[in-house]
C-alpha cells in the first residue's frame, strides 16, 4: 500500500485535464484512475502552525 495525492494533470493527446493518483514515495510512478474506480481511504494531515508564504 502507497499513500498517494489525487492531482489534475492535463493529458497532451486530448488537452483535457484528468485526475492521477501521484505517490507520495518517489520510488512509485503516477497511476491513471481506471474507470469505475473509487477511493477506498482518505488521509487527512492537520497543522497546529501555518503561516502563509
Amino acid at each position: 500500500m502507497t499513500l498517494k495525492k489525487l492531482v489534475r494533470k492535463k493529458n497532451p493527446e486530448t488537452g483535457k485535464m484528468e485526475y492521477t493518483l501521484h505517490p507520495i514515495n518517489p520510488n512509485f510512478g503516477d497511476i491513471e484512475p481506471m474507470d469505475g474506480g473509487k477511493i477506498s481511504g482518505i488521509y487527512v494531515e492537520t497543522l497546529d502552525r501555518w503561516e502563509k508564504a
